[in-house]
């Protein structure tokens, strides 16, 4: 069984995740379905996500935990869980990411709306020309919004440093923006956590 930590809600609600092996047998595979359904009923909020030979539970009570080892002792892999300490931050920080560095130095992380063909990009290409230090591309999508490929496959994002180069982002892209999350260090919420402690 591996233990991981939990760096942002999933699905911006859930600080807890764990992850079940399941059967690839096809009668096995039914009973584990009524069993994931029995569990759910006995524990309404939990939420399932099935997938090919894996179950992912997600809750918000870390004593649920144990339930769901009691429950499904042989089949569970791995356990998400916050750090108890960025627990509370998490919780009333749902579209952020603690990292123990920034990834590229990078405070936040954009995702957007998938792009239609011949969707002009020349305004926030030159905007990321202008100021290079500020934005981080991956290659294959810089190229897309040149013009170089019709179609992109894959969930297009990418980085930016500084609040007011995230602004001016948003201003020039023609795609709307589906997320952004705010990136922070480990150090940075316990920082919150103690001026917010003595504010009280």
């Amino acid at each position: 069984m591996k233990f991981s930590r939990t760096l942002r809600l999933f699905y911006g609600e859930y600080p807890f995740k764990v992850v079940l092996d399941l059967p690839r047998n096809y009668v096995l595979d039914e009973s584990m379905n009524i069993r994931l359904e029995d569990f759910k009923e006995k524990y309404p909020g939990v939420k399932i996500r099935r997938e090919y030979n894996t179950a992912s539970l997600f809750f918000k009570d870390a004593a649920m935990i144990e339930n769901v080892k009691a429950e499904f002792s042989k089949n569970v892999s791995e356990i998400f869980e916050p750090d108890a300490e960025q627990l509370d931050y998490l919780l009333t920080n749902n579209r952020t990411e603690i990292r123990k560095k920034l990834t590229h130095g990078c405070r936040y992380r954009v995702r957007l709306t998938k792009p239609k063909k011949d969707t002009n990009f020349d305004g926030f290409l030159a905007l990321v020309k202008k100021h290079p230090e500020q934005f981080v591309i991956t290659g294959l999508l810089e190229d897309f919004m040149m013009g170089k490929y019709r179609y992109f496959y894959g969930t297009p994002y990418f980085y930016v440093k500084e609040s007011k180069y995230l602004t001016l982002a948003q201003l020039t892209l023609p795609t709307p923006i589906k997320e952004v999350v705010t990136m922070i260090t480990p150090e940075e919420v316990k920082g919150k956590d103690q001026c917010q402690a003595t504010m009280l």
